[in-house]
């Protein structure tokens, strides 16, 4: 639910948490970074590497209003370092962060803005708010559905070209640049709705991608 306090919000910092190097492209654990990224190449901005905050920035320009980006080069498990010391630096609060994350409780391909909340397991979410002292911050959780075995290796391992075509990331940078721009909490509502009504399809390309790998592990 969608509380009254987020008409209050504006974002000013959009965080795409994952892991660096060229490894983890195309893992469910980079799904906010690669959000991210597209949301930078949409805009024609391009991310530099600045050693003192442990990660990549950019600068970009959303409906007229200044948009910082930021890449943690951390890794995951260790985001918040980069977050607290770029967003102290910046002089941006937590309740203005807007953090992209990849989510195993939320079917592959859904996804929720919430205004605040807790880790729920994830590393990344753990040490932000270890960081910023508070769960006060935005994020856009991006579901990968559930681990069939180890969650370690669902999270690090790579996407079949399927799975990663269900990851709907065009409609995930249009919700970015809708949150900058328009009334947040109509965006919020609205793109909560249209991911809600897609459930139903959702559980059935489900289905077909678990079966798929249960088949192709039966014939090796």
């Amino acid at each position: 639910m969608i509380a009254s306090s987020i008409a209050l919000r504006q974002v000013r910092l959009i965080v795409g948490l994952g892991n660096p190097g060229p490894e983890h492209v195309g893992t469910p654990h980079n799904v906010g970074r690669e959000t991210v990224q597209g949301l930078a190449g949409k805009l024609g901005v391009s991310f530099f590497y600045q050693h003192r905050f442990e990660g990549q920035v950019a600068e970009a320009s959303i409906g007229g209003r200044k948009m910082l980006l930021l890449l943690p080069k951390t890794g995951m498990n260790n985001s918040g370092r980069s977050v607290k010391a770029f967003s102290q630096h910046v002089k941006i609060w937590p309740q203005e962060t807007l953090v992209v994350v990849d989510d195993i409780t939320f079917k592959l391909g859904h996804a929720q803005i919430n205004l605040n909340g807790g880790a729920g397991g994830h590393n990344g979410l753990k040490s932000v708010q270890e960081h910023l002292a508070t769960k006060n911050y935005m994020r856009l959780r991006v579901g990968i559905g559930e681990p069939q075995g180890s969650c370690r290796e669902h999270v690090l391992g790579k996407f079949s070209e399927e799975e990663y075509t269900s990851i709907p990331f065009d409609a995930l940078v249009d919700a970015l640049e809708k949150l900058c721009i328009d009334d947040f909490a109509e965006a919020a509502r609205q793109f909560n709705a249209r991911f809600k009504n897609r459930i139903q399809e959702l559980d059935s390309r489900c289905k077909d991608l678990s079966y798929e790998r249960r088949t192709t592990t039966t014939a090796l």
